[in-house]
């Protein structure tokens, strides 16, 4: 029969004294469970490296039972905060059981520490999902490097509250954390679950901040700039329209933030015109109408398909922006461009569709209304030409007297003066306004 060697058996013998200790003593002593432990990893080392005998076999599986009915006594005392202190800095294996088998008695409040969990890991996927979305529109749109920034420093603090929840070994923060909220309620439960489940929330918190307020003033901001970009091109003569593509610049940035954003492909869309690609405008013409009843939309786009004589589909267009465009009431600049430009296309589209009538009184509202603008202070804003070359037009092909030849030529005289050359119709009608009134300064004027 084989014997056990010396410091085998030495090593079992300090593990049953260690344990009478711990029966002998009124209270749990950290120390000796300490040194409890430790004698049982040499005795495991020692199991691995020797043959032990079948009574030493026997000891030890006694004096782990010895142990194991210590549970409750351990888990009670004061002893067991620190053994969990040094599981955390130890990290012994799991296959070795006594080190993980005394734990604090579960606390009522700990029973719902898995909703705790659940609700941290929804909110960890919600917010990762956001900031990587918000991330990958900034790397897109090469936004504002401190919106950048931000957005990064949120992944990384999702992340990092992401492994804690997953990670075998706790959080040192959130366990410091977890247990400065112990001492101070005097709670005995350990608040891990809780911290880490307000960490995340306020992380969602930020996240939704971010795409809800922060993103979108910024798109805000970036269309602003490229919309005062156009305008400075639009009403300054001056301009050269080589500026035009810096107000681009920034509409496609916004774009790439928020691509969804109506009024934004409605700004991109006129500029578009005015950089002469008219096929991509009106594809964001009707990119808007299919997503939003937007007045101005309607209109612009059924001045397209006016200019490719498309009259029967932009009548219906420019009739829908007509019953949405804001009344006469709705008192502001925007508005009464919106009223103007509709009226004034409406009628375009009838003069080519030959219906001088109903030509004639759509041209007539359209100038009462730039009349009626200009009272109000802003006669900046609404450039009339387009509506007395039109009506000039319609004049002309109607029955002609005396009287209306005179009216014919101060309607050419108007377009002449108030004509907006960045638009390829209103120059063309520039030019025929040219003619005609000098052909009334010969005494030439001719019915058309």
């Amino acid at each position: 029969m084989m014997h056990s060697s010396p410091s085998l058996h030495q090593e079992i013998d300090s593990y049953q004294e260690k344990l009478e200790q711990i029966s002998k003593s009124q209270k749990i002593d950290p120390d000796t469970i300490l040194e409890v432990l430790i004698v049982r990893d040499l005795i495991e080392k020692l199991l691995t490296r020797e043959k032990p005998s079948v009574d030493d076999f026997r000891r030890i599986k006694r004096l782990d039972q010895q142990l194991k009915s210590f549970e409750n006594s351990i888990n009670t005392s004061q002893a067991i905060h620190e053994l969990e202190e040094l599981r955390q800095m130890i990290a012994p294996p799991h296959r070795n059981w006594w080190w993980w088998h005394f734990n604090k008695p579960l606390n009522t409040l700990d029973r719902f520490d898995w909703l705790f969990n659940l609700g941290t890991l929804f909110c960890l996927g919600f917010s990762f999902s956001i900031t990587v979305q918000i991330v990958s529109r900034l790397i897109d749109s090469q936004g504002d490097l401190t919106l950048s920034i931000l957005a990064a420093v949120q992944a990384a603090l999702t992340l990092w509250v992401g492994k804690s929840l997953f990670a075998q070994n706790p959080s040192e923060v959130l366990t410091a954390i977890s247990r400065r909220i112990s001492l101070t309620m005097g709670v005995g439960k350990s608040w891990y679950a809780e911290v880490m489940f307000f960490f995340s929330l306020i992380f969602t918190l930020i996240a939704i901040a971010i795409r809800v307020f922060i993103i979108p003033l910024w798109v805000t901001v970036l269309t602003n700039q490229g919309r005062q970009i156009h305008n400075n091109y639009k009403y300054n003569a001056d301009s050269s329209g080589s500026e035009l593509s810096g107000a681009l610049e920034k509409y496609i940035q916004a774009q790439h933030l928020d691509p969804e954003n109506v009024q934004l492909q409605h700004y991109m869309g006129e500029l578009y015109e005015d950089l002469g690609n008219l096929s991509q405008a009106r594809s964001l013409y009707e990119r808007v109408v299919e997503q939003d009843d937007y007045a101005i939309a309607y209109n612009n786009l059924g001045r397209l398909l006016i200019l490719e004589n498309n009259y029967s589909l932009a009548y219906q267009l420019l009739i829908k922006a007509y019953r949405l465009v804001p009344s006469t009431s709705a008192d502001n600049s925007e508005a009464s461009k919106t009223r103007y430009a509709v009226l004034k296309n409406l009628g375009w589209v009838r003069l080519e569709q030959k219906e001088l009538r109903e030509a004639r009184d759509y041209l007539k509202i359209a100038i009462k209304e730039a009349i009626r603008e200009e009272e109000t202070g802003e006669s900046r804003t609404i450039r009339i030409g387009a509506a007395h070359c039109l009506m000039a037009q319609v004049l002309e092909k109607g029955d002609q007297t005396s009287s209306q030849a005179e009216d014919i030529v101060k309607e050419w005289e108007m377009c002449k003066k108030n004509v907006d050359p960045n638009k390829p119709e209103e120059e063309e009608w520039g030019r025929l306004a040219e003619e005609r009134t000098q052909e009334h300064e010969s005494g030439r004027i001719e019915k058309k």
